[in-house]
């Protein structure tokens, strides 16, 4: 091993020394190294032209406050200088980590890989502490400001590592990147926690005036005669672009709708099947106060008969949904169907009943057999 490599080594060794324990246990050199085997494996190759780092090319922004958004108070400022002395730390032990892995790597192409990860996790560690000192040591710095800093960086950091790499969430080298910032972002989250609107590395970007549609499109609730509904997930909903946890989202109220009824008599007055049912959803969910949403969505089943010749089976479709609000007010609808089929030895009938559920709370039935 040449004197630079050795010196590589030595200044990772007494870097780690500093470290707290729970970094020093994933951060040891024989762990190093059998992440450079699996990094030797995984790793893609990095285009010949790396672009030109955030740190570089951009000023340091000025971040105003939010309207509303009170000073830090000398706990969280307190809080985030210690954090930053940790960010520093986390972020350097990265750097070890990519230098020590670089040193036993061979490969000329997954080298590239490496040094771009060291030089983008550097650039970081130098702005973005600058940054939230600066805020810090402002006579009326804020939470906002402090999460637009990271996020500002985070934005930048993705769109570097995707240029690239643009499959390098499956990039093992770049899952260091990710590792690093993923802890600096949850020390911000602690101090600032009512602006958790940062967006993770990789995340969608949440925007509450597009509506996406979340659970399930299509899904049975009665097979052969029989109740087969998991509220748990059997549901839709329609909630802000990027969201895929409705417990995101505060305010929920509950809907319960009247029963509904589809039921099938031969000629002369017998009842050979039939189902009742009730509609229900969650609506006027807010994402960090704006918006109304829907989750939820789906039928709950009150009763299923069926004559001995008969077969009863029903199913529910959720339709895309869409924004009755507007984009600074946006109000989520979603339609929603039940369809039932019978049948016994000679016919099959079937039977639906199609709604619409607001996140204002309005309830349409759009069309419904027998029931309207």
């Amino acid at each position: 091993m040449s004197a630079a490599d050795l010196a590589i080594l030595n200044e990772a060794k007494a870097n780690i020394a500093t470290y707290p324990k729970w970094l020093q246990d994933d951060f040891t050199i024989d762990n190093l190294k059998k992440h450079h085997q699996v990094a030797s494996v995984e790793v893609r190759q990095a285009p010949q032209s790396m672009p030109i780092f955030w740190a570089a090319s951009k000023p340091v922004p000025k971040y105003g406050a939010a309207a509303g958004d009170g000073c830090l108070t000398p706990a969280q400022k307190d809080k985030l200088d210690k954090d930053c002395h940790t960010i520093g730390t986390i972020l350097s032990g990265a750097v070890s980590a990519l230098k020590v892995v670089d040193l036993f790597e061979k490969d000329p192409k997954i080298k590239k890989d490496i040094e771009l990860a060291e030089q983008i996790i550097e650039a970081v560690n130098t702005e973005l502490i600058a940054n939230i000192t600066r805020i810090v040591d402002e006579a009326c710095g804020t939470c906002s400001q402090i999460t637009q800093a990271v996020q500002d960086a985070v934005d930048t950091i993705e769109e570097t590592i995707a240029q690239a790499d643009p499959d390098w969430k499956n990039n093992a080298v770049f899952k260091a990147v990710v590792a690093a910032i993923q802890s600096i972002l949850s020390l911000v989250a602690s101090v600032c926690p009512s602006q958790q609107q940062t967006t993770m590395l990789g995340a969608a970007k949440i925007d509450p005036a597009q509506i996406a549609a979340i659970g399930k499109q299509i899904w049975n609730i009665v097979e052969d005669n029989q109740p087969v509904v998991n509220a748990t997930v059997d549901w839709a909903g329609a909630v802000p672009q990027g969201i895929d946890d409705w417990t995101k989202l505060s305010g929920w109220k509950d809907y319960i709708s009247k029963e509904y009824e589809f039921i099938f008599k031969n000629a002369v007055g017998m009842t050979l099947s039939s189902f009742t049912w009730t509609f229900k959803f969650n609506y006027a969910g807010q994402y960090n106060g704006t918006g109304q949403y829907v989750q939820g969505l789906g039928a709950s089943v009150s009763k299923v008969y069926a004559y001995l010749s008969e077969h009863v089976s029903v199913d529910c479709k959720a339709f895309n949904p869409l924004n009755y609000g507007t984009e600074a007010s946006p109000s989520a609808g979603m339609d929603y169907q039940v369809t039932m089929t019978s049948h016994g030895y000679f016919e099959k009938t079937q039977v639906g009943c199609h709604i619409l559920a607001k996140g204002d709370g309005e309830f349409k039935v759009v069309s419904c057999d027998q029931n309207m």
